[in-house]
């Protein structure tokens, strides 16, 4: 008898409701709570779409999904990271109180692509993907 393993888009669910996340966080008028410190938003983007690309990560790598290249899976998930990002601060335009900045995405980017870097280092399995 085999194990039981859920279906695949299961593992969706935490990427997902984390996006939902940064959604509704962005939709506030002004981040709760103000921290009176210059840039300290980025290092929280950073933070923020590091798990965000982690997430995607991991929900690309069910036991049941067929084999990928870590490299495409990794990929793949800075990209659409990165793609959420922009959204986010395009999003944030038409937010009363809230700003839209190029230097917030980029921060997003890197925080996704340090995390795409740290899957690659320390995911088990070797160079392909379940």
């Amino acid at each position: 008898m085999e194990p039981f393993t859920a279906p695949i888009w299961l593992r969706w669910i935490p990427a997902t409701t984390y996006a939902g996340l940064i959604f509704v966080a962005s939709s506030l008028p002004l981040p709760a709570p103000y921290i009176p410190i210059p840039q300290i938003d980025k290092p929280i983007h950073l933070l923020e779409y590091a798990v965000l690309c982690l997430l995607i990560c991991w929900a690309q790598s069910h036991p049941n999904s067929p084999l990928r290249p870590i490299k495409k899976v990794i990929f793949f998930s800075i990209i659409a990271s990165s793609l959420y990002g922009v959204s986010d601060e395009v999003h944030q335009y038409f937010v009363p109180n809230r700003c839209s900045e190029v230097s917030d995405w980029l921060a997003d980017t890197v925080g996704a692509s340090l995390a795409g870097f740290l899957w690659y280092r320390w995911k088990p399995g070797g160079p392909e993907v379940r």
